[in-house]
C-alpha cells in the first residue's frame, strides 16, 4: 500500500472512531512529557531529548475498555556538524561541511484503544495521522568547491500515518504516569537550498533521505 493510501486509510479509521463516539460524553485530559527520539530522528537531533504535549478525550466502552482520541505535538531541537550532500547547478554532486540547527516536530491526531488491567495498570494501542516536519538551518561551507560559506535553510515535510503503543499507571482517578512509543516515517524527497549569498541564482538541490521519526515519551496524564 502506498503512502497516500495508508494516510487515507488511517484518516478514515480515526474519523470513523471519532464519529462513532460523538454521542457519548468524554473525559477530557492533558499530557505533558519528555520525549526521547529514536530511529532516524535520533541522528537528526543528535539524541537530544524533546517535549511532547497532548490533549485527550476518553470515552468509556463499558467494563475495562475505553477509546481515547488524542491531539498531540512533539518537538526536538539540536545543533549539528553533520555534512550535507548538495547538487549545485553546474557542479557535480558533492558533500560539504555544515554547521546547522536541526529540528524535527509533528502535529498528530489519532485514536487509541485503552484496556485497564489489575494493579492500576493500563495498556494502549492506536493509530493516527501526523504532519511531520524536519528543518535544517545554518551555514553550509562550499569553500572546497571554490565558493565559500553561506547561510541557508530548508524544510522537508509529509502528511503520514503513525502507530503507537503504551503502558500507564493510574495513581489517582485524575492522575496517571504513562510511557508511550510512537513511530512514523517521512519519505525521501528533494528540497531547494538558496545560494544567492554566493551569487548563485539557481537554488541547489538537497537530497533528503527517508527519515523514521520515532519517539518514546514518559509523561504525566491529567483528566478533568
Amino acid at each position: 500500500m502506498g503512502t497516500s493510501l495508508r494516510v487515507l486509510a488511517t484518516t478514515a479509521a480515526v474519523l470513523l472512531a471519532s464519529g462513532a463516539l460523538q454521542a457519548e460524553s468524554g473525559i477530557w485530559g492533558g499530557q505533558i512529557g519528555m520525549a526521547q527520539p529514536s530511529g532516524g530522528a535520533k541522528q537528526w537531533v543528535d539524541s537530544t531529548v524533546g517535549v511532547a504535549l497532548d490533549v485527550t478525550d476518553t470515552y468509556s466502552l463499558g467494563g475495562q475498555d475505553s477509546v481515547r482520541m488524542r491531539f498531540g505535538y512533539f518537538t526536538f531541537k539540536a545543533s549539528s556538524s553533520a555534512p550535507q550532500t548538495l547538487t549545485v547547478p553546474g557542479w557535480a554532486q558533492a558533500t560539504y561541511p555544515a554547521n546547522t540547527d536541526n529540528e524535527a516536530y509533528a502535529f498528530t491526531y489519532g485514536a487509541e484503544y485503552v484496556r485497564t488491567l489489575p494493579a492500576r495498570l493500563y495498556v494502549l494501542a492506536g493509530l493516527g495521522v501526523a504532519y511531520a516536519t524536519a528543518n535544517r538551518t545554518g551555514t553550509f561551507d562550499l569553500t572546497n568547491a571554490g565558493a565559500g560559506p553561506v547561510k541557508s535553510n530548508y524544510d522537508a515535510n509529509n502528511f503520514v500515518p503513525y502507530y503507537c503503543a503504551g503502558l500507564g499507571f493510574q495513581i489517582t482517578r485524575s492522575l496517571a504516569l504513562e510511557a508511550r512509543y510512537q513511530t512514523t516515517s517521512m519519505k525521501a524527497q528533494t528540497r531547494k537550498l538558496d545560494l544567492k549569498g554566493l551569487g548563485i541564482a539557481t537554488p541547489a538541490q538537497v537530497a533528503f533521505d527517508k527519515l523514521t521519526v520515532s519517539t518514546l515519551t514518559f509523561g504525566v496524564s491529567l483528566t478533568f
